[in-house]
C-alpha cells in the first residue's frame, strides 16, 4: 500500500474528534484530498483557505480519482462539486499571483468548506434532486418548441432556396432571350446596311445617267405610276418623277 492509499483509508488528524457520521461521504473524502500535502501541485488549498485549486486536472483525473472515488473522470468529480453547492469561481489574476503556469487551473468554494473548520463539513449538504414529473412538461414543451422553430427555420431556409432557383432560372432564360434579340438586331443591321448601299448605287447610276441628258429632253409623265420601260423611251431621257418615286419608296433622298 502506497502513502496514498494509506492516507485515504485512515482519519486525518483533525477529524478524531469529529463525529464524522453526519458529513457526507463525497466531503470527507474532498477533505481529506484537499489538506493531503503530497498533492499540494495537483490540488490544494488557496491562499487564504477560503477555496480548494484544481492546479493539475490531468493528473487529477489519472492519480487521485481512482484511489478515492474509483473513477478517473474529472467531469463526473465536478458535477459531484456542484451537487454539493460549490462554486467555480476562478480568478485568472489570483492564480498568477501564486506562479501557477497551468492556464487550466480552476478553483471552488463554499462557504462551509474553509481550511480549519472542520467543524462545519457537517453543514455541506447535497442539493436535493428535481423531480423530473414536476418539470417534465416544462421540458416537453421547450423541446417542442425548439422543434417548431427549427422545423419552421429549415422550411422557410427551402423556400428561400426554391425561390433563388426559380429567380436564376429566369435570369437565365432573360439572358437567352437577350442574347437572341442581339443576333436578330445585329442581322437586321446588316441587312439595313446592304439594302441602304443597293438604293445609293441604284439612285447614284440613275443621276449620273439622267444629268448626261440635254435639259431639253428631259420630260415629266402624268401618269400615276409609270413603268421603268414606258418611262425610259427611244430618245434616251429620263421621268424624274418615276425616279423620285422609286426613291422615295425605299425612304430614301438620292
Amino acid at each position: 500500500m502506497n502513502f496514498l492509499e494509506v492516507l485515504k483509508t485512515e482519519k486525518p488528524i483533525e477529524l478524531i474528534n469529529i463525529n464524522t457520521s453526519k458529513i457526507p461521504t463525497f466531503v470527507l473524502k474532498l477533505w481529506k484530498i484537499v489538506n493531503d500535502t503530497e498533492l499540494y501541485r495537483i490540488i490544494s488549498w488557496n491562499e487564504n483557505g477560503s477555496s480548494i485549486l484544481v492546479k493539475q486536472p490531468h493528473a487529477m483525473y489519472k492519480k487521485v480519482l481512482p484511489l478515492y472515488f474509483k473513477h478517473s473522470n474529472l467531469n463526473s468529480f465536478i458535477r459531484q462539486l456542484n451537487m454539493y453547492g460549490f462554486k467555480k469561481t476562478t480568478d485568472i489574476e489570483k492564480i498568477s499571483t501564486m506562479n501557477f503556469n497551468n492556464v487550466n487551473v480552476s478553483e471552488f468554494s463554499h462557504k462551509f468548506f474553509l481550511r480549519g473548520r472542520v467543524d462545519l463539513l457537517g453543514n455541506i449538504r447535497r442539493k436535493p434532486s428535481i423531480k423530473k414529473s414536476v418539470h417534465e412538461p416544462l421540458i416537453d414543451s421547450e423541446n417542442n418548441n425548439s422543434n417548431f422553430e427549427n422545423n419552421k427555420l429549415f422550411n422557410e431556409t427551402q423556400n428561400m432556396r426554391s425561390m433563388q432557383s426559380g429567380t436564376e432560372n429566369f435570369i437565365d432564360q432573360l439572358t437567352l432571350q437577350n442574347e437572341s434579340l442581339k443576333k436578330e438586331i445585329a442581322i437586321l443591321h446588316t441587312r439595313h446596311r446592304m439594302q441602304q448601299n443597293a438604293i445609293r448605287k441604284l439612285c447614284d447610276v440613275i443621276s449620273e445617267f439622267g444629268y448626261q441628258q440635254p435639259k431639253s429632253k428631259v420630260a415629266i409623265s402624268s401618269e400615276p405610276f409609270p413603268t421603268a420601260k414606258n418611262n425610259v423611251t427611244s430618245s434616251n431621257y429620263v421621268d424624274f418623277d418615276y425616279v423620285n418615286m422609286v426613291t422615295k419608296s425605299f425612304n430614301v433622298i438620292p
